[in-house]
C-alpha cells in the first residue's frame, strides 16, 4: 500500500501501519514521516470539512476552568468521599478540552497519540452541528478509547454530548446506582439523556 493510500486508510478508519512500511527511510525516519503526515492529513481534513465561514467562538471569554468545575462538581460530590473531593475537582477542571474553531488545529497537532488525535478529530464539528463535519461521521467507540478492542461500530446518533448532558447522565446513574458496569453508548445513552430531560 501507497503513502496515499495509507493517509487515506487512516482517514476512514484511525488505523495504520504501525512500522509504516509505505514510508521511506529507516524505520526512526519512516515513523517520524509517516506519523507526520497522517497528523497533517488529519488536521487538513477536519479543516477542509469544517470549513463554512466564521463560526461564532461560544467560549470566548469564558472561564473554561470554572465551567467544567461548575458542570462537574455535583457528580464528584455526590460519588466521592469528602477526603477525595478536592483531588477529584482539581485533576478533572484541568483535564477536559475544550474543542473549538480557534484550537482544533492545534489540539489535534499536539497530541501525544494519532489514535488520540483521530478520536478528537470525530468529536469535533463546529457550532452549527452537521455530522457532515465529521471526518467519519461517527464518535469513537468507547472502547477504543479506553484502550481496548477497536470495533468500527457506529452509533445511531452522532451529535455530541454536551457537558451538562454529560453531568445530568453521570448523576442520575450515581443515583439510580445503575446502569452499573455498563457502556453507554448510542441509543442506550441518549436514552439515558433524554431521561435527565436535558
Amino acid at each position: 500500500m501507497g503513502t496515499a493510500n495509507e493517509v487515506q486508510h487512516f482517514l476512514r478508519t484511525g488505523d495504520h501501519d504501525a512500522h509504516c512500511r509505505a514510508w521511506p527511510g529507516d524505520r526512526i525516519e519512516r515513523e517520524r514521516r509517516a506519523h507526520e503526515e497522517l497528523r497533517q492529513a488529519l488536521i487538513e481534513e477536519v479543516q477542509r470539512r469544517t470549513a463554512t465561514g466564521p463560526v461564532e467562538e461560544r467560549l470566548q471569554g469564558v472561564d473554561t476552568v470554572a465551567l467544567t468545575r461548575r458542570k462537574v462538581e455535583p457528580m464528584v460530590r455526590g460519588l466521592f468521599p469528602t477526603s477525595e473531593q478536592g483531588a477529584v475537582l482539581s485533576l478533572l477542571e484541568k483535564s477536559v478540552v475544550f474543542l473549538t474553531p480557534a484550537n482544533i488545529s492545534r489540539v489535534l497537532r499536539e497530541s501525544s497519540w494519532l489514535s488520540t488525535a483521530w478520536d478528537m478529530a470525530n468529536l469535533y464539528h463546529p457550532v452549527d452541528h452537521r455530522p457532515s463535519a465529521r471526518v467519519r461521521g461517527r464518535v469513537p467507540p468507547p472502547a477504543r478509547a479506553a484502550g481496548r478492542a477497536r470495533e468500527a461500530t457506529p452509533v445511531a446518533r452522532t451529535a455530541p454530548i454536551h457537558l451538562d448532558q454529560l453531568a445530568a447522565v453521570l448523576l442520575r446513574v450515581a443515583e439510580k446506582r445503575a446502569p452499573l458496569g455498563a457502556v453507554l453508548e448510542g441509543d442506550s445513552l441518549w436514552e439515558e439523556v433524554a431521561a435527565t430531560g436535558r
